[in-house]
């Protein structure tokens, strides 16, 4: 109805469904402090304004700049929406003296947000971001997954304590999560055994399903006719994707430019 009466286009945002390793999550390890490589890795809540200027210049380069539809967040978008959208459930990975191409580096390197999805068993990746100069995503997501998935099952238990609830996490645990950031921890997988050690929160041999999410809608966002040259100068950054008389739509340009759509759920008002 929208793409007959208002000129709408429908874009694909692909989604895809895997299943977490039972052994992952029911192992007794401590999760709040994790060492690896030397490294020392600490997980906390996330602290707001606190954090605000860590988080921002990282979800531009992770998210922002990778994909189409993806919210530009201003510092006040972050603590006036998105503190109060994720409350307690975002959790914040801080390194401790991490070698990377400019020296060691201290402070924020990921944060993530889980939300029961579709059924009891299933959650949905609300939330994601990583500094990958000094952190891989695979890296982060075992981390901070783990540390995610306890503490929904301490609110469903919460007189148990965090390192015994993974005795009750269910075996057939589902994660839903974008397809370009799970493409982005296969390429990771395949990389090297040292990577691939880290992604057996995963388990591979259960397959992958795919949960397309074709609800976001949008109207052209350019109509070249109207506009006078100059402004087709100043505001069609690559002319050869647009003619004088054709609306370019975000459909279009995403296709053309091999951009993934892509709005996390944080930002689905």
């Amino acid at each position: 109805v929208y793409e007959r009466s208002g000129n709408y286009e429908s874009v694909t945002t692909r989604w895809s469904v895997v299943t977490i390793n039972s052994s992952f999550l029911t192992s007794t390890k401590s999760i709040t402090t994790i060492n690896d490589d030397e490294l020392t890795y600490n997980i906390r809540n996330a602290s707001f304004p606190d954090d605000t200027t860590s988080l921002r210049p990282i979800h531009a380069k992770y998210s922002e700049q990778r994909f189409g539809g993806c919210i530009i967040r201003s510092d006040q978008y972050w603590n006036e929406y998105v503190s109060e959208e994720l409350g307690d459930s975002l959790f914040i990975l801080v390194a401790d003296s991490v070698e990377g191409d400019e020296g060691s580096f201290s402070g924020i390197v990921a944060w993530l947000s889980i939300r029961s999805r579709g059924g009891e068993n299933r959650y949905q990746l609300r939330e994601f971001g990583a500094d990958t100069e000094h952190i891989t995503t695979s890296l982060a997501l075992s981390m901070l997954l783990k540390f995610a998935f306890h503490a929904e099952q301490k609110k469903k238990n919460p007189t148990s304590a965090v390192e015994e609830v993974g005795d009750a996490v269910e075996e057939s645990l589902e994660l839903v999560l974008p397809s370009p950031i799970l493409e982005e921890v296969q390429e990771e997988k395949g990389s090297n055994k040292k990577e691939e050690e880290k992604i057996k929160f995963i388990d591979w041999d259960a397959g992958i399903e795919s949960d397309n999410d074709v609800g976001w809608m949008y109207r052209p966002i350019v109509h070249r006719g109207s506009m006078s040259n100059d402004e087709k100068e100043e505001n069609v950054e690559d002319k050869k994707y647009c003619n004088d008389d054709v609306n370019i739509s975000l459909k279009e340009w995403t296709n053309k430019k091999g951009v993934e759509h892509l709005i996390w759920p944080t930002d689905s008002f």
